[in-house]
């Protein structure tokens, strides 16, 4: 599965904020394979 966004800001804060909320949805939701973060600046 694939998401796309925007950060309203590029900073190491914003990025671990999008980490962590993306584990605990993956905690939430019962997933238990290895997630990947992947970020690209356009």
């Amino acid at each position: 599965m694939t998401f796309c966004g925007t950060l309203a800001e590029w900073s190491l804060d914003a990025l671990g904020w999008l980490g962590g909320f993306r584990a605990d949805l993956s905690a939430q939701n019962g997933i238990t394979t290895p997630v990947l973060l992947t970020v690209t600046r356009s």
